[in-house]
């Protein structure tokens, strides 16, 4: 698991790393898994949507993508693939009090059309802090008066004069 902050340009920034390893991929023999987003961050947390952009980067790592929905894609690699790519999601700097919030992609349901595929960490979770806060402001008064001593929003003066005497 990785942790960004979404207001910290340095650290604002999740890189998902997806890979198949093993043997080559030789004779149109394939290989696939499906990706799955789960948690309470959502496309809207992130400057682009979050498996479009795995769709994307996959795409330039010449591995297939069918099956893809909102929340999940499959996978398929063959013997032109890359062996694995990166996703960057960087968190949008909203206004939102919703920290923390996370993100998991979730591999799942491997297959290999010759051969056995099997799956070494199923799942990776970026969690996005932020700084964003409830706040609120508020003015009292108070009398001088023992007998006002609660501080609320209004008080009363009383003007007294005193007489003189010559």
């Amino acid at each position: 698991s990785a942790t960004i902050v979404e207001q910290v340009a340095d650290d604002d920034t999740a890189t998902f790393h997806i890979a198949m390893s093993g043997d080559a991929l030789t004779g149109g023999n394939t290989a696939s898994v499906t990706l799955t987003m789960s948690g309470d961050a959502e496309d809207a947390d992130f400057t682009a949507a979050v498996i479009q952009a795995v769709a994307d980067a996959a795409d330039a790592a010449n591995i297939a993508v069918s099956g893809q929905t909102l929340t999940s894609l499959v996978l398929t690699w063959d013997e032109n693939s890359d062996l694995a790519f990166d996703v960057d999601l960087t968190a949008v700097n909203d206004d939102f009090t919703d920290s923390p919030e996370s993100l998991t992609l979730t591999l799942s349901d491997q297959a290999i059309d010759e051969g056995t595929a099997s799956i070494t960490t199923a799942a990776a979770t970026a969690t996005i802090l932020d700084n964003d806060a409830d706040v609120s402001f508020a003015i009292t008064v108070a009398s001088e008066d023992p007998a006002n001593p609660v501080p609320d929003a209004s008080a009363t003066i009383v003007e007294r004069s005193e007489e003189h005497t010559s």
